[in-house]
């Protein structure tokens, strides 16, 4: 959509990759690999109505792009020849675009969003179809530093970094000012393990149990909910926890407006949209150094501590209780760097290199 308001014509083609489990006869009828054309959003979007029973398996990915070949192929021959193709992910629409380039000699790049690369769970019989992909491509863009250097280990040829984007004329600094009483801590995310929320809770319990001038709010939901309310119980947190369930855009943004700070400690994390998302609206961020929070927080605009540390959380919590962030400063660097503007200057700059190699070659 940005690239279209920037006067780049960004066409879509997407397999949509529907699970077996919601199989029946009448989803078949209305799902059976067929094609089609229409503007969404102000963007055209060729689509295949698709079932893709190996989604998460070597099997379902390498049929899955070759499916997305074969419907970036129709692309071709309905509308003609892009002048490069844009895959999101390496696996697997990586992979078709590589693909697409052996048989269409179409230059493509990759941006990787996905948290494998971090994780180191690429296996080893995927990691030839990296490498394949990654060296293949005219540029490899990762959504933060640590993205960009896990590309580099499988094959990259000098990954850089292109953050994600905040719609920052939707998160705006609150239509009231924020009272900071009580102040109020946020969380929002998936409810599992990895995003630290049951460590989170301790680090609170450590050093505001009991304080009415404190509370912490939990938003999201997930597979550990149920468990980390339980936890809240048993540390005496009723009166001063909250959780919110599933949010939606508007509510996370309702939720953010009645905040004062955002915490995300997380054990590992590609990026943190949530970080922008706040920063955006003007509030401080504390988060872990677990992958792409490093990118995105500074000292001028909160604080970092380590993944799985109680006391360094609860630390971080009471320091930036006492210190000042101006919400007009916090919501300039993420204007700066976050901002449509700012992603579409930098993925310009990139389409244009990868088009000048391609001319020299």
């Amino acid at each position: 959509m940005a690239l279209n308001r920037a006067g780049v014509r960004a066409d879509v083609a997407f397999v949509e990759p529907r699970s077996i489990r919601s199989l029946s006869l009448a989803a078949l009828g209305e799902n059976h690999f067929q094609t089609s054309a229409a503007e969404e959003r102000g963007v055209f979007t060729l689509r295949m109505k698709g079932w893709n029973p190996w989604m998460n398996s070597l099997t379902g990915g390498v049929a899955y792009a070759r499916l997305t070949a074969l419907l970036a192929g129709d692309y071709l021959r309905r509308y003609g020849r892009p002048d490069l193709v844009h895959a999101h992910n390496t696996f697997w629409a990586g992979y078709a675009a590589h693909q697409l380039m052996l048989r269409h000699r179409i230059p493509y790049l990759v941006t990787e969003h996905s948290s494998r690369f971090v994780l180191d769970s690429v296996t080893d019989e995927m990691a030839p179809y990296a490498r394949k992909v990654l060296s293949g491509a005219s540029a490899a863009l990762g959504v933060s530093g640590a993205v960009a250097s896990a590309l580099n280990r499988h094959g990259a040829r000098g990954a850089e970094v292109v953050p994600n984007v905040v719609d920052t004329d939707f998160f705006t600094l609150p239509p009231k000012e924020r009272q900071r009483e009580p102040f109020t801590f946020l969380a929002i995310g998936n409810m599992n393990y990895n995003k630290g929320f049951h460590v989170l809770l301790r680090a609170f319990a450590s050093r505001f149990k009991g304080r009415r001038d404190v509370r912490l709010v939990l938003g999201g939901e997930g597979p550990q909910r149920i468990e980390f309310q339980q936890l809240a119980g048993e540390l005496g947190l009723q009166e001063t926890v909250h959780f919110t369930g599933g949010l939606g855009r508007n509510e996370v943004r309702e939720e953010i407006w009645g905040a004062n700070a955002l915490i995300l400690p997380s054990f590992r994390e590609t990026f943190g949209v949530v970080l922008i998302e706040a920063l955006s609206t003007g509030i401080p961020v504390i988060a872990t150094r677990s992958g792409g929070p490093q990118d995105v927080v500074t000292p001028e605009t909160g604080l970092l501590c380590e993944p799985g540390n109680e006391e360094e959380l609860a630390d971080a919590m009471e320091r930036l209780m006492r210190t000042p962030f101006r919400p007009d400063a916090l919501r300039g660097a993420a204007v700066t760097t976050y901002s449509e503007a700012a992603l579409v200057t930098r993925l310009l700059s990139t389409y244009r290199s990868v088009l000048h190699q391609g001319a020299l070659g």
